[in-house]
């Protein structure tokens, strides 16, 4: 079985180690990348099943950089940012983040948070589909 790989964009090599460190103990394989440009070279040639990205990098804009992020065979993603008050979070999730995190974080939140945005990638998850409400001619599809 193929270990999973996490790819971790972020321009301060601490956090980059210590996300590394944290992952390999659960035996993920990660990538790190210190800038976006070398983040989405690694991203175009080799397997990565999620990104954790910082958007505040010296050399490309965090919303293009999320976008393409998304963009690269809908790799799933986290946003890991200084940046923590409500508008910055939602346009992550707007940007098509799988979740957000405010720096400084617990390595074991991160961790865990990383594993639910695995668990429900996985082949085969099963998505739950809320049952249709029907009352005479009116069908509204939750």
């Amino acid at each position: 079985m193929r270990r999973t790989c996490v790819l971790v964009i972020d321009r301060d090599r601490q956090y980059r180690e210590l996300i590394r460190t944290n992952l390999a103990r659960l035996g993920h394989r990660t990538l790190l990348a210190p800038n976006g440009r070398t983040g989405l070279a690694l991203l175009e040639r080799r397997e990565v099943d999620l990104t954790i990205v910082d958007p505040v990098l010296p050399d490309i804009d965090g919303d293009e950089l999320c976008r393409r992020v998304r963009d690269a065979a809908g790799v799933p993603f986290i946003i890991v940012s200084a940046l923590a008050d409500e508008p910055a979070r939602v346009r992550g999730l707007t940007l098509g983040a799988d979740d957000y995190v405010a720096k400084p974080f617990g390595t074991a939140e991160l961790v865990a948070r990383v594993e639910a945005v695995l668990r429900r990638r996985q082949p085969g998850a099963k998505i739950v589909t809320p049952p249709s409400f029907v009352a005479g001619d009116l069908t509204v599809d939750l």
